[in-house]
C-alpha cells in the first residue's frame, strides 16, 4: 500500500492536497452544499456508485462499493489485504467518516467544502480532475491520465459514466488526504510542474 500511496500521490496531484491533521470538532448545523452553481460546475449528482477496483500496476488498492463505502487495502505489496472502511460517499457528493459523521461536500461549482468551511484545493472540471496545474482524468480503458510520473499504470474497473470517474478520482483524493478526508488539509504547497 506504500507503493499505492505513492502513485496517488502523482496521479491526483498530491502535493496540492497537502497534509491533514486531525482534530475534534463539534458538528455544524449549517449546510455544506453552497447552493451557487457556476457555468463549469457539476449539475445532478456528481457521483455515480457502483462497484470499482482501483489498481496500481497489478495491485488492488482502493474498492468503491455501491453503497458509497470507500475501502483501503492498508497491506503492504505482496502481503495478504487488509480492507478498511476509510470513508462514505453518496450519489449526492456528501462525503461521511468511517463511523458516520459528516466530513464534507461537493459543491455545484466542482469544489469539495470541509465540513469545517474550508475548500480543497482541489476541484472538478466535468469528469477532470484538477490539482494546481495538473489535470487528472480516467480514459475509456479505465486507465489514469495525467500526473502520473511513476511509470507504473493506475486503473480503475467497474467505471460506468462520468459520475463513477468523479466517484473514482475523489476516492484517489480522499485516500491522499488520509482518515478518509475527514481532516481538511493544512495549507497546500504549490504544485509540481508538469512534465
Amino acid at each position: 500500500m506504500k507503493t499505492l500511496a505513492i502513485a496517488l500521490a502523482l496521479a491526483a496531484g498530491a502535493a496540492t492536497v497537502g497534509a491533514c491533521k486531525h482534530e475534534t470538532t463539534t458538528p455544524t448545523t449549517t449546510p455544506i452544499i453552497d447552493p451557487t452553481p457556476t457555468p463549469a460546475g457539476l449539475t445532478g449528482s456528481p457521483f455515480t456508485l457502483v462497484e470499482m477496483k482501483l489498481y496500481l500496476g497489478e495491485d488492488l488498492g482502493l474498492q468503491i462499493h455501491a453503497d458509497g463505502r470507500v475501502e483501503e487495502n492498508r497491506a503492504d505489496p505482496g502481503k495478504p489485504a487488509e480492507w478498511a472502511v476509510m470513508a462514505k460517499i453518496s450519489a449526492a457528493g456528501q462525503l461521511l467518516t468511517a463511523d458516520g459523521s459528516e466530513a464534507g461536500a461537493m459543491q455545484p461549482d466542482g469544489s469539495f467544502k470541509f465540513a469545517k468551511g474550508d475548500v480543497a484545493p482541489f476541484k472538478f472540471d466535468g469528469a477532470t480532475l484538477v490539482a494546481g496545474d495538473r489535470k487528472v482524468s480516467i480514459d475509456a480503458a479505465g486507465v489514469i491520465q495525467g500526473g502520473n510520473d511513476m511509470g507504473v499504470k493506475l486503473r480503475v474497473e467497474g467505471l460506468t459514466d462520468d459520475g463513477s470517474r468523479r466517484a473514482a478520482l475523489f476516492a484517489l483524493a480522499l485516500a491522499l488526504m488520509g482518515n478518509g478526508g475527514a481532516d481538511q488539509p493544512a495549507t497546500a504547497p504549490a504544485a509540481p510542474a508538469a512534465p
